[in-house]
């Protein structure tokens, strides 16, 4: 990983989330509106008005037709004066990717079941969040909606123009994907769909709320910094809205706060890195800083600890060290051969020698600060003591130690004694 993408990559927590709605407040969300308010032969016509804008296909028409009169039924016989009560009251919204079973169920009691039914039923319901009928919440839009089709719909039924501006702004950029446009595509489609309107109001607030809707449903957030993008070059943010990894950025972090990204057991290692990264603090920029803490905590430290649990010194076992640097060179993916066998093969990694070279200087200086100032780094140049809480306590050498556990020649001449953590592995 780059130093680059070590910043880039923020977790933005329950606090930051809510700093940030503060900041950009997304569109609140109405409790009723003229189309909501519509009696159902109202409703019918709105929906046929926005149906006839553009061309439907065949099946979506045959949806409309035959299964919208069902789906109403259905929502009439909910409490509610307006369609988005009803929709609510029905336990629908909430019910996220299981909301089907309201209306089965229904279907069931009326004596009216069959799949062919509940599809043309259930399908329709994103006519009705086209035409503005309802306005499920980001999270049904995001797990109980049907996925595909909600782009598709929104651009047919409520903002044809503003859609196919989006779609050749996508498709026009280089930058982004065939992936990331959909993406795009699906996330503005479910703001307008949950808030109202048209593509052209919404807000840097609205898109931050539906991205933190999704966090808890995606390992991964795709095209974040894509829907930005889009929505600046289409003129809906201004000039001075900032890129969304400005808005996310949590500002510098403090050097505990960048080791503490990382789960470390053993607390005198942690406290001796966060030392070691305020001294060198003032003479490295910010990127440079999050990356020693990447490579030292997360590539280093973490791993040591991941794989060698009860490790609690800097005085590294010879196997400990070239077991390491073992899985620091190589990493292990699966390929499919031409057979179809997938096989696992070992791939080097690009960053291998710049960690090496990180976690050696991070021995050496610890070496030659102690040796010019012994009583504060000193202790700190020795091999930390055993982990806590296990009872064994290593004992601390004489003089500053290498990640070869042998005393350390002094500055003049330890750049020509490589030490076993950049040796090369072993082919």
């Amino acid at each position: 990983m780059t130093a680059t993408a070590a910043m880039a990559v923020t977790a933005v927590g329950p606090a930051a989330a809510g700093a940030l709605s503060a900041r950009f407040p997304a569109r609140p969300v109405a409790a009723s509106w003229p189309a909501t308010r519509q009696e159902r032969t109202g409703a019918m016509e709105l929906v046929n008005r926005a149906s006839s804008a553009v061309p439907e296909p065949g099946s979506a028409e045959r949806t409309r037709r035959q299964g919208l009169p069902v789906l109403l039924d259905w929502l009439e016989e909910q409490p509610g004066r307006t369609w988005q009560e009803r929709w609510l009251a029905s336990g629908a919204d909430a019910a996220r990717e299981d909301w089907v079973a309201g209306p089965a169920g229904w279907l069931r009691r009326h004596g009216r079941f069959s799949a062919w039914q509940l599809e043309l039923m259930t399908g329709s319901l994103l006519t009705l969040v086209g035409a503005d009928l309802v306005r499920p919440s980001p999270g049904w839009l995001l797990t109980g909606g049907r996925l595909r089709k909600l782009g598709p719909r929104m651009a047919r039924l409520r903002d044809p123009a503003g859609f196919a501006r989006l779609r050749r702004v996508c498709e026009d950029d280089p930058g982004i994907t065939a992936g990331a446009g959909a993406m795009v595509q699906f996330r503005l489609a479910a703001i307008a769909a949950a808030k109202g309107g048209v593509l052209a109001d919404i807000t840097v607030g609205d898109v931050l709320e539906v991205m933190e809707a999704e966090r808890p449903l995606r390992a991964k957030q795709h095209a974040g910094p894509a829907t930005f993008q889009v929505l600046q070059q289409m003129g809906i943010f201004g000039p001075g809205v900032p890129a969304l990894r400005e808005i996310r950025s949590p500002g510098q972090r403090t050097a505990e706060e960048l080791v503490d990204r990382y789960p470390v057991a053993c607390r005198p290692v942690r406290d001796l890195i966060v030392s070691y990264l305020k001294e060198r603090q003032p003479a490295v920029d910010y990127s440079t800083l999050v990356a020693l803490s990447y490579q030292l905590v997360r590539c280093f430290w973490a791993d040591l600890e991941r794989h060698h649990p009860s490790i609690g010194s800097l005085r590294l076992p010879g196997e400990a060290a070239a077991a390491w640097k073992q899985r620091l060179r190589t990493r292990t993916t699966t390929i499919t051969a031409v057979t179809g066998e997938k096989i696992v093969v070992e791939a080097e990694r690009l960053s291998y020698l710049d960690t090496l070279a990180t976690v050696r200087g991070f021995y050496l200086d610890l070496a030659e600060w102690a040796l010019h100032d012994p009583a504060g780094w000193g202790p700190l140049g020795r091999a930390v003591p055993g982990h806590p809480g296990r009872g064994a306590t290593a004992q601390a050498p004489a003089a500053p130690q290498g990640p070869d556990g042998r005393p350390d020649p002094g500055p003049a001449r330890r750049l020509a004694r490589p030490g076993p953590l950049c040796r090369p592995v072993a082919r």
